[in-house]
């Protein structure tokens, strides 16, 4: 299976079996690890391997998912910092899910010792809970999803491009399932916005920082199925403006090959 496949097929697993991973097939996840492109590359990030047979303490939290590996993900304590943890680590987990391995994120999970090798203004911002589990997939249609119109608003009828774009940024995970991405379709632009936190609580703002990441990795991955040539903006003109309901994000655009 291609990571652009996992997509529509991925489930978050709460069940996890204790048998360990192939050595090769982790030997091939570290080296992935070295790989990932991140979203800003300005933005400084460390991803921490954690196996349970070798640190059987190292994780904790409310709502943890026990599972025998974890990817830490450390980055700046910032929208653009948990942002691109986000594209980092959804980069991971389609890349496990395309090897048949389950994956669930883990936003309330802590590790009991910050690592000492991690620089001090890199914090933990989220974990990702990994390994062999029947519950790796599910059929599409299985997906609790908000529809496209609810998602979607477009001045012009959708492209076909701009319709595979968003089926795959409409199956992204989401923290509760909150699906906080909304976007506006013009020709070859998709503008993300971000519904506003209306509870105010800092962890809820924190993990839509992260599912925004998330959701621009499918966007780009699925640009790349359809070979376009496609980037990531900010548009000045959208971004000086105040919305009510919205944050604007980014700007996806591109051009046919």
């Amino acid at each position: 299976m291609e990571q652009y496949e996992a997509i529509f097929y991925r489930r978050s697993v709460r069940h996890f079996s204790k048998d360990p991973l192939p050595e090769r097939l982790l030997d091939n996840l570290k080296k992935y690890m070295m790989q990932v492109m991140p979203l800003y590359r300005s933005e400084p990030f460390r991803i921490l391997l954690v196996d349970r047979k070798e640190q059987p303490g190292a994780v904790s939290g409310p709502g943890r998912v026990e599972a025998p590996y974890y990817l830490a993900f450390f980055g700046q304590d910032t929208m653009l910092g948990r942002c691109s943890a986000g594209y980092l680590a959804e980069q991971l987990t389609l890349y496990l899910a395309s090897r048949e391995v389950g994956t669930c994120y883990q936003g309330l999970a802590r590790l009991k010792e910050q690592p000492p090798e991690t620089q001090p203004e890199l914090k933990l911002l989220f974990l990702v809970a990994f390994g062999i589990s029947e519950e790796t997939f599910r059929e599409p249609e299985e997906a609790s999803r908000l529809s496209l119109e609810k998602l979607a608003a477009c001045k012009d009828k959708l492209s076909e491009e701009s319709r595979t774009i968003l089926r795959a940024a409409r199956m992204a995970p989401s923290s509760m399932n909150s699906q906080p991405w909304r976007f506006v379709v013009y020709r070859n632009r998709i503008h993300l916005f971000a519904r506003k936190e209306r509870l105010g609580l800092k962890t809820l703002e924190r993990m839509r920082d992260v599912n925004m990441g998330i959701v621009l990795y499918h966007m780009m991955l699925a640009a790349e199925e359809l070979w376009l040539t496609a980037d990531l903006q900010v548009s000045e003109l959208i971004s000086e403006r105040s919305w009510k309901n919205n944050e604007y994000i980014l700007t996806l655009y591109w051009k046919n090959l």
